[in-house]
C-alpha cells in the first residue's frame, strides 16, 4: 500500500488548540493542512490492539498484578495504555514526591515498557480529584520527541492504577538542518491566503510520521505564524525539504453567552433586562489600593477621613476584563461619601448589552468550575474578553482571551447570549487543563457544549442566536450521535457525541447532575486524546478500590450512557466458538463450549444460551449453557436428532450494560449449522485452472490490489515477523498453488503493502451456478482477510439469485483473520431462487494508513437429503393467524420476526418507530399457509436507526396484530 504520513496531534505548545468555530470558518478550513489521525478520526483506533498475550514480559507483569489489561501501539510494538488493579507503591505528599514515585515505577518496569528513562523530561505532576497525574515527554539529543507521552496515574492510596508509554523507539536520524531557521519561517508562511503578520521563532524537534507498519522519523521545525483572518496557524516544516507537514489554527471560534453585574440578559438578547449584582468586580477610589466586590457586589473599604472621594469603574474585575473593540470603553465615575452607602447600576450609556453581559456571565462560569475544582487556578485572572467585534455570526476563545461578534448578517451580538459565553470560556478551561498538552478538536468543543447545558441545566446550545427569535438555537447535547457513525472530521459536529454520552449520563445521575460534573472534569486531568481513553479516565476517577475489573459504583450508569454514543473502552464481550462438524451420532447429545473473554463487560452469567432449531424453519429453541470449572468457560448440549437432520444454532449472551452479543454475529441468519449425517459434494473449484471468474465490478474504486488469480507470495508485518498479512501458499492441499489475492506482492519488494488493496473497492464474481437441482445446497469456501485498521476495511460476502441483478449479504468482516478460514452458509437461509446464483468477495480499504489483503480458494457446493424436519414442522399446519414475539429481544441490530398463515393470504408486515414513522415494510402476495419468519436488520433501514421501542405490525386477510421489541445499540 503507498504510504500515507500522518501525524499525531499531541499538543505541544503552551498555546497549542486546534480550530472550532460556532459557525464553521471555510476559510480557515482550506487553508489547514490537516492530518485526520491525530484530530480522532475512526482511524485512530487503527494502530491499536490489545496488548500480546504472547509477550513473555506482558505475561510476567499480568502474573505479578492481576487484572491488568490495555492496548498496545502496532507501529512502536509497545504498551499505548495499561490499567486494572492496583499496585502500590507509596502514598505520595507533593508533587516532587509523585513524580519520584512514578520514575521508580518506570524503572521497576523498564523490561516492559522498553524505555529509557534517561531521555524523560517532566511535563507536570499535579493533583486533581483523588489521583496524582505524572507526565513526562521523551527527548532525543535535546530536542522534544513530537506525540511523545509517558504517564503514570497514582491515587490518593498509593496505587498505580493506569499508566501509559507513548514513547518512540529507535529514533537515529541526523541533527543538523539543511534549512536555516529564516528559510523555515518562510517555508511556513507558504500557501497561506491572509496577510502574514508575524512568525514565531522555529525551534527543532524530532517528528515521527506514522506510516502504514512503522514510523519514520524527521529532523523537523515547528513554529507560529500569524495573520490577518485572524488566525495563528501552529506549523511544523521539515528541516531538510522545507514542505509544510502540518498546519493547524490554534485560534478557537465559539459562541459565547454572558452577563454583566447591572442590567443583562439572562439567557438570550431576546429577553428584558434584569438588574443583577456584580461580583468580584475592580472598584478604584481615591486615595485607596483598588478593592474588590463579593459576591453579593458588595465592596467595603476605611477612610482617614469624611471627605467625598472620587469612584471611577471599568468594565474590569478579578476574572475578567471586558474590551470594547470600538474606541469607545465602558466606564463609570460617581462619588462617595463615607457613612454612604452608595448603589450603582452598570446601564446604557456608560456600558452597552454585550459589554456588560459578557462581564457577568463570564464570572458565572468561572464560579462554575471552581464550585467543581477548587485547586483549578488556571483561569485565576483578568482573562480579557473582547465584544462588539466589527464581524457577525460567531465568537471564539485563541488561547488567551474571548472574543465576540457585533450583530448582523442574520444574528444576534454573540455577546447577549449566555451560553456562548459559558461555551468560549469552557475552551479556556480545557485548554488551561491540558498545557502543554491538547484533546482532539471533538473533546474541546464537545466539553464547552457540555459547560454550556451544565450551567443552563438544558441540553440546546446557541439560543437566540438568530435574529428570527429566541426560539432559533444551533445545536442540542440531547442526541443520539454515535461514534464512528457519525463522525464527519469537523469538530463542532463531533463534539456532539461526547456531549451526547455526557449529558445522556447527567439525566442517569439526576437528581446527582453535580457528580456528573465531577466526572466530566477530573477526568479530564488524564490528557486523554480520545473518547475511549476519556471514558477509561472516567471510570478510573469512578472506582472507589482502585481495581476496574469488578466495575464501578456508578457503572450501571456511565457504560450504558457511553455505549448509546457508540463509545467503550474497546473491551465488549468475545465469543468463541468452534463450531460443530457434521456427524453420524443419532444416540447422544451434541455437546459444545463456549469461552468468553472480556474486561470490563462482564456477562450475565444466566444469559448464555445456544439457540437451535432443526428443519431449516420454525422459531430457535434455548438451551442455558452453564458454567464449567474452567474460567469464563460455559458448556451445554443440544439433544440428539435422527438421520438427515440439519441443526441450525448460534450462540448468544447478554452483558451487564443490556447488549446482546450472538455469534456468529449476523446471527439468526446465517447461523452455524451441522448434519446428522454425510452432505454430498455437488461440484468443487479448487481454482487450480482458470475459469470464468470475473474481477471487476460496477463501483468498484481501489487503486492498487485488484484481485488477481496466482500463486501468491507471502509478506508479513515488521514489528511482529509471525504475523502474516498476504498468504505464502493457497488453501488446496499439494499439488495445488493458485487462489485469488489481491494483489500478488512484487518479487523481491522488501515494502509489505507494495500491492494491497488501496483507495477503495476490488471485487471478484464466481461464474453463474444452478442450484435448483440441489436438496437444501450448501456452499463453502475457504477465505483470507488482513486488516491493519479494525474500524472501517471490510471483506465483504454477496450471493445473488438473479445472475447478478441483485445482491444479499452472506457476512461482511472488519477484523482480521490472517489465515485460511473455512466458511460455509445454507443458501436457502439468504436466497429463495437457485437457478442463478453467483457469488461475489469484494475487499475495501475505506480508510488510509493501514494493510488491506483479502484471498478466496477452495470454492464447494453440497446439498443434503433431510430424513427429519423436526422443529416447528412436525406441528404440521397452523389452525389460526399469529404473529409470535420476535427473537432476540432486546436485540442489537438483527432480530428474526415469526408468523402463522392458516391459508394462503396476501401479507404485509410493517415495521414502526415509536413516534409511528413507517422504517420497514414487506409484502408478499398470495404467501403459502405455514409458519414463516423475516429477518430484520436495523442497519439496512436506509438511515441510522436510533436505539429504542419499536412496533412491527402483521396484516393478512382480514387480520391484524401487533407487538413492541427494543433495539438496544
Amino acid at each position: 500500500m503507498k504510504r500515507f504520513w500522518v501525524l499525531i496531534c499531541l499538543l505541544i505548545l503552551l498555546s497549542s488548540i486546534s480550530a472550532n468555530a460556532f459557525v464553521t470558518d471555510n476559510t480557515a478550513i482550506d487553508q489547514a493542512i490537516s492530518i485526520g489521525y491525530y484530530d480522532q478520526d475512526p482511524a485512530y483506533l487503527a494502530n491499536l490492539m490489545p496488548l500480546s498475550k504472547s509477550d513473555p514480559s506482558w505475561n510476567a507483569f499480568v502474573r505479578e498484578h492481576s487484572r491488568w489489561t490495555g492496548q498496545a501501539n502496532i507501529l512502536t510494538g509497545l504498551i499505548h495504555r495499561a490499567w486494572g488493579g492496583a499496585i502500590y507503591i507509596g502514598v505520595p505528599k507533593s508533587a516532587d514526591e509523585a513524580r519520584n514515585l512514578a520514575l521508580s515505577f518506570l524503572n521497576t518496569n523498564i523490561g516492559l515498557l522498553k524505555i529509557s528513562t534517561e531521555d524523560l523530561v517532566l511535563v507536570s505532576s499535579r493533583h486533581g480529584g483523588h489521583h496524582w497525574f505524572v507526565d513526562f515527554k521523551q527527548q532525543y539529543r535535546g530536542l522534544d520527541v513530537f506525540g511523545s507521552m509517558i504517564s503514570v496515574r497514582i491515587s490518593d492510596w498509593g496505587n498505580v492504577v493506569l499508566f501509559q508509554c507513548d514513547y518512540l523507539p529507535g529514533i537515529n536520524i541526523s541533527m543538523t538542518p539543511a534549512l536555516t531557521s529564516l528559510a523555515a519561517q518562510n517555508s511556513a508562511a507558504f500557501g497561506l491566503v491572509s496577510s502574514v503578520r508575524k512568525t514565531s521563532e522555529p525551534s527543532l524537534i524530532v517528528l515521527p510520521l506514522p506510516g502504514a507498519d512503522r514510523f519514520d522519523y524527521r529532523l523537523a521545525y515547528q513554529t507560529n505564524v500569524t495573520t490577518d483572518q485572524p488566525a495563528c496557524w501552529q506549523t511544523i516544516v521539515d528541516a531538510n525539504t522545507g514542505h509544510v507537514l502540518y498546519r493547524k489554527n490554534i485560534i478557537y471560534y465559539e459562541t459565547v453567552d454572558g452577563y454583566l453585574s447591572g442590567k443583562i440578559f439572562p439567557t438570550t438578547p431576546f429577553d428584558t433586562l434584569i438588574t443583577l449584582p456584580f461580583e468580584y468586580h475592580n472598584v478604584r477610589i481615591a486615595g485607596l489600593d483598588t478593592l474588590d466586590t463579593d459576591t453579593q457586589g458588595f465592596f467595603s473599604a476605611d477612610v482617614p477621613d469624611s471627605l467625598l472621594r472620587r469612584l471611577d469603574l471599568s468594565m474590569s474585575g478579578l476574572y475578567v476584563k471586558v474590551k470594547d473593540s470600538t474606541s469607545t470603553q465602558p466606564a463609570l465615575v460617581d462619588t462617595i461619601a463615607p457613612g454612604d452607602t452608595l448603589h450603582i447600576t452598570w446601564a446604557t450609556p456608560q456600558a452597552s448589552n454585550d459589554e456588560r453581559n459578557v462581564y457577568y456571565h463570564v464570572n458565572v462560569v468561572h464560579d462554575f468550575i471552581k464550585a467543581i475544582d477548587l485547586e483549578f487556578v488556571g483561569l485565576d485572572f483578568p482573562l480579557p474578553a473582547k465584544v462588539n467585534i466589527n464581524s457577525t455570526c460567531n465568537a471564539y476563545w485563541d488561547g488567551a482571551s474571548v472574543n465576540f461578534f457585533a450583530a448582523g448578517g442574520g444574528c444576534t451580538n454573540t455577546g447577549e447570549i449566555a451560553d456562548v459565553i459559558y461555551h468560549e470560556y469552557g475552551h479556556g478551561i480545557t485548554d488551561y487543563q491540558y498545557r502543554p498538552l491538547s484533546p482532539s478538536g471533538a473533546q474541546h468543543e464537545g466539553w464547552s457544549d457540555y459547560t454550556a447545558a451544565s450551567i443552563t441545566n438544558q441540553p440546546l446550545i446557541g439560543r437566540g442566536f438568530y435574529t428570527s427569535g429566541p426560539d432559533s438555537y444551533l445545536r442540542t447535547v440531547d442526541n443520539t450521535n454515535r461514534y464512528p457513525e457519525n463522525w464527519t472530521g469537523e469538530s463542532h459536529n463531533d463534539g456532539l457525541i461526547i456531549a451526547g454520552a455526557l449529558w445522556d449520563l447527567r439525566e442517569a445521575l439526576a437528581p446527582r447532575t453535580s457528580y456528573c460534573d465531577s466526572l466530566w472534569n477530573f477526568a479530564r486531568y488524564g490528557h486523554s486524546a480520545n473518547y475511549q481513553d476519556y471514558l477509561v479516565d472516567i471510570l478510573e476517577y469512578d472506582d472507589d478500590d482502585d481495581t476496574l475489573y469488578n466495575g464501578t459504583p456508578h457503572w450501571d450508569q456511565i457504560m450504558p450512557a457511553f455505549d448509546l454514543h457508540g463509545i467503550h473502552p474497546l473491551d465488549i464481550i468475545t465469543i468463541s466458538h468452534q463450531p460443530l462438524g457434521d456427524t453420524m451420532d443419532t444416540s447422544n447429545p451434541y455437546q459444545l463450549t463456549v469461552n468468553l473473554s472480556f474486561t470490563f463487560t462482564p456477562p450475565n452469567r444466566d444469559s448464555v444460551f445456544v439457540n437451535y432449531r432443526t428443519g431449516n424453519a420454525g422459531p430457535f429453541q434455548l438451551i442455558q449453557l452453564t458454567p464449567t470449572a474452567n474460567p469464563n468457560e460455559y458448556a451445554g448440549a443440544i439433544p440428539a436428532q435422527p438421520l438427515g437432520t440439519l441443526v441450525e444454532y448460534y450462540i448468544s449472551v447478554v452483558d451487564i450494560s443490556g447488549r446482546v452479543i450472538t455469534n456468529p454475529v449476523t446471527a439468526p441468519s446465517p447461523t452455524f449449522f451441522f448434519i446428522i449425517g454425510q452432505p454430498t459434494t455437488q461440484r468443487a473449484d479448487s481454482l487450480e485452472r482458470a475459469s470464468s471468474w470475473i474481477v471487476g465490478a460496477t463501483g468498484d474504486d481501489a487503486t492498487a490490489g485488484v484481485w488477481t488469480r496466482v500463486d501468491p507470495i507471502g509478506t508479513y508485518a515488521d514489528s511482529v515477523p509471525h504475523i502474516p498479512y498476504q498468504p505464502e501458499d493457497d488453501h488446496t492441499p499439494a499439488p495445488g498453488i493458485y487462489c485469488y489475492i489481491t494483489g500478488q506482492q512484487p518479487t523481491g519488494n522488501p515494502d509489505n503493502g507494495a500491492n494491497d488493496v488501496d483507495g477503495g473497492k476490488t471485487s471478484l464474481t464466481t461464474p453463474l451456478y444452478n442450484l435448483s437441482a440441489y436438496d437444501n445446497p450448501i456452499i463453502e469456501y475457504f477465505r483470507w482477510f488482513t486488516t491493519t485498521r479494525n474500524v472501517d476495511d471490510t471483506f465483504e460476502v454477496q450471493i445473488s439469485s438473479d445472475g447478478g441483478t441483485s445482491w444479499s449479504p452472506v457476512e461482511i468482516l472488519t477484523s482480521i483473520e490472517n489465515s485460511w478460514v473455512r466458511a460455509r452458509f445454507l443458501v436457502d437461509q439468504v436466497i429463495s431462487q437457485r437457478s442463478q446464483v453467483k457469488l461475489r468477495f469484494s475487499a475495501s480499504d475505506k480508510g488510509s494508513g493501514g494493510i488491506v489483503e483479502g484471498g478466496v480458494d477452495d470454492l464447494t457446493f453440497y446439498s443434503i437429503t433431510l430424513t427429519s424436519v423436526g422443529g416447528e414442522r412436525g406441528r404440521g399446519l397452523p389452525t389460526s393467524y399469529a404473529l409470535h414475539e420476535n427473537y432476540p429481544n432486546p436485540f442489537n441490530g438483527r432480530t428474526e420476526i415469526l408468523y402463522d398463515l392458516p391459508k394462503s393470504s396476501d401479507v404485509t408486515l410493517s415495521i414502526f418507530d415509536i413516534a409511528g414513522r413507517l422504517v420497514f415494510q414487506n409484502v408478499t402476495p398470495n404467501q403459502s399457509a405455514g409458519t414463516h419468519s423475516i429477518i430484520w436488520d436495523s442497519h439496512q433501514a436506509g438511515h441510522d436507526l436510533a436505539s429504542g421501542v419499536y412496533l412491527y405490525r402483521l396484516q393478512a386477510s382480514d387480520f391484524s396484530a401487533s407487538r413492541k421489541m427494543l433495539l438496544l445499540k
